[in-house]
């Protein structure tokens, strides 16, 4: 092991020698070839199932007791989820992992886009998509549907929507069919509601450059922070009926808001000293926010622990 261990990072490491015949090492630490990665994470795959399940051992192993090192887990991972998930191997990756995509982040960034982007659709579908908006996903498919059809974009949603038909209005001497004009009804229903949540961030974006009041004050009309403690809940009484997936997501989740929270602090105290204007806060809040890590503990789950020798 301590020969392993100094031509672990070794680009040129010493032949093997004696210290390597199967007599020296005895039946505890066995030493496998492999041409690439995948290989290697098939053979360690192979092993881990035979530990498992094996017939003759006094007292098989659980995948618990089990962890797999890798130099680095970059040129690892893939090969990693796709054959142990093939295996049916429970496993825990040990890495940090960016919370660009959680949906707290996205709701922030695109309701600073949509005031500087001029209510671009794309924008607006991704804050309604996050889910956090208070808008069923249901509704979502609706208004995305609706503005599609009718090609809004870079238009406010302040006042009622009108089409109903390709070039047909509710304006127009042309009677609506019940249809149309229940799903007329729906739309603006729901862009009425979105519509109240966000003006009141767009006009504090015209009056001051406290954006961090303004965007905090909009989490707070959407009721975010009670919206991601059901989440964590719902992930840990998952874990607790069986998901392996709900402790890990439920800690993602407690990581994001509490970084989220500490960003925002930071940034208020910074730009206090330093104000930015809208646009020149939306890059800053975006490079932060894709700064932003987690480190998730293993969870008590039967799993294997994959790691990385730096880790």
């Amino acid at each position: 092991l301590r020969q392993l261990e100094s031509d672990l990072f070794n680009d040129s490491p010493a032949p093997p020698s004696d210290l390597f015949t199967a007599a020296a090492v005895g039946p505890q630490l066995e030493i496998w070839e492999s041409s690439d990665p995948e290989t290697e994470v098939r053979i360690a795959a192979q092993a881990i199932r035979e530990l498992v399940t094996s017939t003759t051992a006094a007292a098989p192993l659980r995948y618990r007791d089990i962890g797999l090192i890798v130099p680095n887990l970059e040129g690892y991972q893939d090969a990693l989820r796709r054959i142990f998930t093939e295996h049916n191997i429970p496993h825990f990756i040990d890495q940090r992992r960016s919370i660009a995509h959680h949906p707290l982040v996205e709701l922030l960034k695109s309701a600073v886009a949509i005031v500087t982007n001029r209510w671009a659709r794309s924008d607006l579908l991704l804050y309604l998509k996050t889910n956090l908006a208070g808008v069923a996903e249901a509704d979502v498919a609706l208004v995305e549907n609706y503005l599609l059809a009718h090609g809004i974009d870079h238009l406010e949603w302040s006042k009622p929507w009108l089409w109903f038909a390709p070039n047909q209005k509710d304006e127009d001497d042309v009677e609506i069919p019940a249809n149309a004009r229940d799903l007329l009804d729906r739309v603006n229903k729901i862009r009425a509601k979105v519509y109240a949540d966000i003006e009141p961030w767009l006009t504090h974006c015209q009056q001051t450059t406290n954006f961090i009041a303004g965007l905090q004050q909009l989490l707070t009309r959407l009721g975010v922070e009670d919206r991601i403690n059901t989440w964590i809940a719902d992930t840990r009484a998952g874990a607790l009926a069986g998901d392996g997936g709900g402790a890990e997501l439920a800690q993602i989740h407690e990581q994001a808001r509490r970084q989220i929270d500490d960003l925002l602090q930071m940034l208020d105290g910074l730009l206090k000293t330093s104000p930015r204007n809208l646009q020149q806060f939306e890059i800053l809040l975006g490079t932060a926010l894709q700064t932003l890590t987690l480190g998730l503990i293993p969870p008590t789950v039967d799993q294997v622990l994959v790691s990385s020798v730096t880790r």
